[in-house]
């Protein structure tokens, strides 16, 4: 669970030796709240998950982003932030399922 989390928070380029690793989830934070968008966070993710963490099976991704009229209270910010929620469960084991939530706010 915590290589997933690391995975999906730190930024392509971040890691010395390993340019690749990460996503791209931050450049995303103050594009326009479209389907578009939501679509390139799912596909970061999917992406990240079987390049690099391949031992585990995807179930569902559910992206929030931030809106005017949202009182998501995990936001410091709720006008600008994206909250993923992360379904999984390991290749070898598809019974025990897990959920994250991953916030990606402004620093």
């Amino acid at each position: 669970m915590t290589n997933l989390e690391n995975l999906l928070l730190t930024r392509k380029g971040e890691r010395i030796m390993h340019p690749k690793f990460g996503t791209r989830l931050q450049e995303a934070l103050f594009e326009p709240n479209t389907e578009k968008l939501r679509s390139y966070i799912n596909t970061e993710i999917e992406k990240a998950i079987t390049q690099w963490l391949p031992y585990i099976l995807l179930q569902d991704v559910e992206v929030n982003v931030a809106e005017k009229s949202g009182n998501n209270s995990s936001m410091i910010d709720p006008f600008h932030g994206i909250v993923a929620k992360i379904t999984f469960s390991l290749k070898n084991n598809r019974i025990d399922t897990r959920q994250i939530v991953i916030d990606i706010k402004a620093d």
